[in-house]
C-alpha cells in the first residue's frame, strides 16, 4: 500500500512508495487535461450567445450570456510516464548497489512499476467566483463527481450573464482583441480543481497535539483585508488596512471601497504557520519510525515533521476556512494575471478549547487529499484548436433546437471489471407539437466502447412543444459483453442529459471495488465473501481473495436492476463477511452491510502489545534458553505461537502482537534450559503482561567465604558439597568446591531456581587436616544464608 515515509519529487510530480513491494511506486495526478474526441478536437465547448431581441420570444430574452462546458481527465502521458520511469529505475539501481531495504524489504528487482493510488472519493469544481459574488456567474459546477475507476475525469459547466460573457470572451480572445498574445498570458479566470481522497500508510507512530485556540490567533495574525475586482479580470487584491488587521475593520472597508472586501489568507502562509508552531513546540508532534536509525534517520524525520504539517493543515483548513476552495488573487491591482492563491477566513470562526488530536500508528491508513489543478488557457495548448472551440451563436440560429449528446462510461475499469466492450443504443422519438403537420422526429444511433477513454457522439435536431422550446427527452439502452461468460443487456432508460454517463447501476450492475490495507506483517489474506438481493428477491453472491501482493479486485455484478444517471449518489446495499488469515489462524468478523462503492478491508487488529524476552540466572554450563511464545483468543478463535532462542544473557527477543478489539492483554511462555552437555531442563510457563518479561530460573547465590580456615598450619584441604532441590519443580543441582592454600579465595555458587521454589540449601563439608586426626565431616541442612561462612570448629545445623 502506498507509503507516506518515503516521498520522491519529480518534475513537479509527487510520487509515493509502495510499504511491501519497494519497487512499485504510486505518481500522484498533478494538472488535468482536456481529451480529445475521434477526430482530434478537444472537449471543450465556449458559446457566446448574440441577441436578436427582436426576434425572441419572451422566454428566450433571459438566456443571454454565454455558455462553457467541457471534459476533463487526469491521465498521464506515455512521454511523461517513461521519464518518471527511467528516473525511478536509476534510484532503484542506487538503492541496491547501497543495501537499502525500504521498509524493511530488500531490493530484488531495478525495474519500477508504477500503480494507482487506492482513489475513495472525488470531485471537480471550476475555481472561479461563486454565482452571488457579482452576478457574472449564473452557474458553476461545485463538486461534479470524478470517474475513479476510468480515467480520473469530469465533466464541467459554467453560466454566465452578458458582461461575465465578455469578460471571460475577451479573456479567452485575447485582451483588447490582440489575437498576438500568447495563450499562457491570457488573463482566463477560470481553473479546473480536483478535490481526490486516497488511503495511504503513515508507517510510523505519531501523535500530533494542538489548541485551536493558539492555530486560529497565529493564522488571524496573517489574514489581510482583500478587495474583489473583475476587470479586466477576475482576482481579490489586497488592499490598505492598519495594522495589525482584525475583523472589527471589515465594515468601514467595505463602506470605502464599496466593492466586496473578504479577510483573506495566502494558503501557504496556513501550513508556514503550522510548520513555525511544530518547531517551537507550541504544536506537540511524537514521532517513532522503523527507520530511524542508521543514515537516513534524519531524512525520515524531517519527512515525518512534514507530513504532520500537512495532516494537521488538513484538519485546520476546513475547520478555520469551511470546504470552500481556493480564490484567486493578485499581488496588486497592477499584476498582469492571477498569482496568488488565496483562503476566505470565516468571519465568525470560533476557537474555545477545542484541540486538534491525531494518533497514528504503523497499522493505520489514513485518508489524504491531492488537488491537481490547471487554467483553461494551458489545458488546451495550441491557438488554433483553442480558436476552433468558440463559438459566437444567435438565439435564434436554431442552437437549441439541436441535441448534442456525449456518452462514455463513468465508474467501470474496464480490465479490472472483465468487461470486453459496452454497446450503447441511443434512440430519440418525439412529436412535434408546434407543427402538427411535421411527421414524427425518429433518430437513432448506437456505437461501441471499448475502453474509459472513448466517448460516443451524437447530434440530432429535435422537435418542439406547443411553446416552442425543444423537447430535449432521449432513451438509451446497453449491452455489456464481458471477457468471460454471457453479455447482459439493461432495458431502456430516458434521460435529457447532453453528458451521458453509463454507470455500472445504468447498465444493471452492481460493482464495488474492494481493496485490503491491512499490513504484511499482520495479514497473510483475507478472504471477503459479498453477497446483494434485489428488491425482487434475486440473490448474487460471490467469494473474493485479498492478499498484500495483491490487494485490490472488483465485483462486477449483472443484477437487472436499472437507475437513472445521479443513481451512484445512492447504491444499493450488500453485506460482507471478511474471514482474515493470520499466523496459522482464521478470523472471520461479523456481517456487515453497506453501499460503499470502494470497500476498504483494514487490519481486524485494534491495537499492538509488545513483549520483549530477556533470560535471568546462570548460564553456566547452560548453551540456551528456548521455547514458545503463544497469545490465545479463543472468543475470537485467533491464536499466534512463535519459537524464541536466548543464547547468552544479553540476548533479547521482541516481537509485537496485534489484539482485535476486547481480546486477552496477556501472552504466555513456555520454555527450557538447554545445557552444554546435550541436557535440558524444563522452565515451566507463566502468563505475562506487555513490557520487559524475564524467562529462566530465578537465580539462588551462595557466596563461600574461608576467612575462618588456617590453611598455614591447620586444614589442608577444604571439600564443600553445595546441594539444592525442588522435587515439586523437577529440579535438582549440585556442585563441588575445593580449597587450599593456593586457593582460599571465595567462590560463588549460583542455582538456577524455579519461579516460586525455595531459597534453602544442604552443604557437606570435608575438612582435610595436616594432623590427620583431626579431619572433620560437617552436614548443614536448610540453610538460607547467601554467604556460607567455612569453620572447621562450627556445630552442624540440622
Amino acid at each position: 500500500m502506498l507509503s507516506l515515509l518515503d516521498p520522491v519529487e519529480f518534475e513537479n510530480t509527487f510520487i509515493f512508495r509502495d510499504d511491501v513491494d519497494p519497487r512499485k511506486f504510486y505518481p500522484l495526478p498533478d494538472q488535468p487535461v482536456i481529451p480529445l474526441d475521434d477526430t482530434g478536437t478537444p472537449d471543450f465547448l465556449f458559446i457566446k450567445y448574440i441577441k436578436d431581441v427582436d426576434k425572441m420570444s419572451d422566454s428566450e430574452k433571459d438566456l443571454g450570456g454565454g455558455i462553457v462546458q467541457f471534459r476533463s481527465t487526469l491521465t498521464m502521458s506515455d512521454e511523461r510516464k517513461q521519464k518518471i520511469l527511467a528516473a525511478l529505475g536509476k534510484q532503484l539501481q542506487t538503492e541496491k548497489a547501497a543495501g537499502r531495504k525500504p521498509f524493511g524489504h530488500p531490493i530484488d528487482a531495478t525495474d519500477p512499476i508504477l500503480a494507482d493510488p487506492v482513489w475513495t472519493s472525488g470531485k471537480v469544481s471550476l475555481s472561479t467566483f461563486k454565482v452571488s459574488d457579482t452576478g457574472l456567474v449564473r452557474y458553476a459546477t461545485d463538486g461534479a463527481p470524478v470517474d475513479l475507476a476510468g480515467g480520473l475525469g469530469a465533466s464541467v459547466s459554467l453560466q454566465l450573464d452578458d458582461t461575465g460573457t465578455e469578460i471571460f470572451w475577451s479573456a479567452f480572445q485575447g485582451q483588447d482583441g490582440d489575437k498576438n498574445i500568447p495563450i499562457k498570458d491570457r488573463k482566463i479566470p477560470i481553473m479546473v480543481t480536483y478535490q481526490l481522497t486516497y488511503k495511504a500508510r503513515v508507517s510510523a507512530t505519531m501523535t500530533i497535539h494542538a489548541d485551536r485556540q493558539i492555530i486560529q490567533q497565529k493564522i488571524m495574525d496573517k489574514v489581510m483585508p482583500y478587495r474583489l475586482l473583475n476587470t479586466p479580470f477576475l482576482r481579490y487584491v489586497p488592499v490598505a488596512a492598519s495594522q495589525p488587521f482584525n475583523m472589527s475593520q471589515l465594515p468601514a472597508l467595505r463602506k470605502t471601497y464599496g466593492a466586496s472586501v473578504a479577510p483573506m489568507i495566502l494558503r501557504q502562509h496556513v501550513q508556514d504557520t503550522i510548520q513555525q508552531s511544530i518547531l517551537k513546540n507550541e504544536i506537540t508532534v511524537s514521532i517513532s519510525s522503523d527507520e530511524d536509525a542508521g543514515a537516513q534517520g534524519s531524512d525520515v524525520r524531517d519527512a515525518m515533521f512534514k507530513l504532520a504539517t500537512q495532516m494537521l493543515s488538513d484538519r485546520v483548513v476546513p475547520a478555520l476556512f469551511g470546504e470552500q476552495t481556493s480564490q484567486p488573487g493578485a499581488s496588486s491591482e497592477d499584476a498582469k494575471n492571477a498569482n496568488l492563491e488565496l483562503l476566505q477566513m470565516q468571519e465568525k470562526a470560533t476557537g474555545g478549547n477545542i484541540s486538534f488530536d491525531l494518533t497514528f500508528d504503523h497499522q493505520s491508513t489514513v485518508d489524504r487529499q491531492v488537488n491537481p489543478n490547471g487554467p483553461i488557457h494551458l489545458l488546451i495548448d495550441n491557438d488554433q484548436v483553442l480558436q476552433s472551440c468558440f463559438k459566437q451563436l444567435r438565439l435564434t440560429d436554431g442552437f437549441f433546437h439541436v441535441m448534442n449528446i456525449s456518452a462514455s462510461t463513468v465508474g467501470v475499469n474496464f480490465k479490472a471489471d472483465g468487461v470486453d466492450s459496452v454497446h450503447v443504443f441511443l434512440k430519440y422519438q418525439q412529436v412535434d407539437d408546434s407543427n402538427p403537420q411535421k411527421p414524427m422526429v425518429k433518430r437513432t444511433k448506437d456505437d461501441v466502447l471499448k475502453s474509459e477513454q472513448d466517448v460516443i457522439h451524437w447530434r440530432f435536431d429535435m422537435a418542439r412543444g406547443a411553446d416552442g422550446s425543444p423537447k430535449d427527452s432521449y432513451s438509451y439502452m446497453t449491452e455489456v459483453f464481458y471477457v468471460e461468460g454471457p453479455p447482459s443487456k439493461s432495458e431502456w432508460t430516458s434521460t435529457n442529459v447532453q453528458k451521458l454517463p453509463i454507470t455500472p447501476r445504468s447498465m444493471g450492475a452492481l460493482r464495488v471495488e474492494l481493496v485490503l490495507t491491512a499490513p504484511e506483517k499482520q495479514v497473510d489474506s483475507a478472504r471477503v465473501l459479498l453477497q446483494h438481493q434485489t428488491p425482487s428477491g434475486a440473490a448474487f453472491k460471490t467469494a473474493l481473495e485479498l492478499t498484500p501482493k495483491d490487494p485490490k479486485k472488483t465485483w462486477f455484478q449483472y443484477t437487472g436492476e436499472l437507475a437513472g444517471n445521479d443513481s451512484d449518489i445512492n447504491p444499493p446495499d450488500y453485506s460482507y463477511t471478511v474471514t482474515y488469515r493470520t499466523g496459522g489462524s482464521e478470523i472471520t468478523m461479523p456481517r456487515v452491510t453497506t453501499n460503499a462503492k470502494t470497500l476498504e478491508i483494514p487490519s481486524p487488529f485494534k491495537k499492538t502489545l509488545t513483549f520483549t524476552l530477556r533470560p535471568q540466572g546462570s548460564f553456566d554450563g547452560v548453551r540456551d534458553i528456548s521455547g514458545d511464545f503463544t497469545y490465545q483468543d479463543p472468543d475470537h478463535q485467533y491464536n499466534l505461537t512463535q519459537s524464541f532462542q536466548l543464547a547468552n544473557l544479553t540476548a533479547s527477543w521482541v516481537t509485537s502482537v496485534p489484539v482485535l478489539d476486547g481480546g486477552p492483554e496477556k501472552a504466555r511462555w513456555t520454555a527450557r534450559i538447554n545445557r552444554t552437555d546435550g541436557s535440558s531442563a524444563d522452565l515451566g510457563h507463566a502468563d505475562v503482561a506487555p513490557g520487559t518479561v524475564f524467562i529462566g530460573r530465578d537465580s539462588l547465590k551462595v557466596d563461600i567465604v574461608t576467612d575462618l580456615v588456617d590453611f598455614d598450619k591447620a586444614i589442608q584441604l577444604a571439600v564443600v558439597v553445595m546441594k539444592y532441590s525442588d522435587p515439586d519443580n523437577n529440579v535438582s543441582e549440585h556442585k563441588t568446591f575445593t580449597f587450599s592454600k593456593s586457593s582460599k579465595g571465595p567462590q560463588s555458587w549460583v542455582v538456577n531456581r524455579a519461579p516460586g521454589g525455595p531459597g534453602k540449601y544442604d552443604v557437606n563439608v570435608r575438612f582435610i587436616a595436616y594432623d590427620r586426626t583431626k579431619n572433620r565431616e560437617l552436614n548443614f541442612h536448610q540453610i538460607d544464608n547467601d554467604t556460607f561462612l567455612l569453620d572447621p570448629d562450627a556445630q552442624p545445623q540440622t
